[in-house]
């Protein structure tokens, strides 16, 4: 289960956005701690509003004439997946104007850990389907149970008798 957007995807994620938009976009961390950003000046520092958001699980948007620490108007959202906050996404800009952006930049967010959570499922899917294929061409010994319910969850019906044909092509 993914709990957090690693540095290299977040800056793919702020860049992609920036790109779009133009504004400066951040992605904090649950400490309030900025870690990746358009404006790499402010990777590292402090971000009170990230923070807040993060601890109080809203949408905080701030206005122009609002001063908080490290934090600049814009919109700040919370990215939850399974319960866990994975960032608190920051876009500078008057909120009316980057609201969008920010919703834009949580979609994007989203897709990407259901993506990354695929990629994980697929591979253990066939990391599974490899071990009982070798367990059964090399007759190697197993653990039965685990074999069994890889077996099982490849379709096969382990009560049914199935012949395996292997086939090897000389190399010249």
């Amino acid at each position: 289960m993914i709990t957090h957007i690693g540095k290299q995807l977040a800056t793919q994620i702020v860049d992609t956005v920036h790109d779009v938009c133009g504004h400066d976009i951040n992605f904090i961390n649950k400490n309030g701690l900025i870690y990746a950003s358009t404006n790499t000046s402010r990777i590292g520092s402090f971000h009170e509003i990230g923070k807040k958001a993060a601890d109080t699980g809203t949408v905080i948007e701030v206005q122009e004439s609002e001063h908080y620490k490290g934090t600049s108007a814009g919109v700040n959202i919370p990215v939850t997946h399974n319960g866990y906050l994975i960032a608190v996404i920051g876009i500078s800009g008057s909120p009316d104007e980057v609201r969008k952006y920010a919703h834009l930049a949580e979609r994007i967010t989203h897709l990407l850990i259901r993506e990354r959570e695929l990629n994980t499922i697929s591979r253990n899917q066939a990391d599974k389907r490899h071990f009982a294929m070798e367990a059964l061409i090399h007759q190697t010994p197993a653990n039965m149970d685990y074999l069994n319910a890889c077996l099982k969850e490849c379709g096969i019906d382990t009560t049914k008798k199935y012949r395996i044909l292997l086939i090897r092509a000389a190399a010249e």
